[in-house]
């Protein structure tokens, strides 16, 4: 389960980086 969420977190994370750099997803990827 851990490594779909991870893949789930990585493909709205390239999605969100594709439509424009968003603060808030930078601060998720961070933290």
């Amino acid at each position: 389960v851990a490594y779909i969420l991870i893949n789930v977190n990585i493909t709205v994370f390239v999605v969100l980086g594709l439509i424009g750099p968003n603060p808030i997803v930078v601060e998720t990827f961070t933290e």
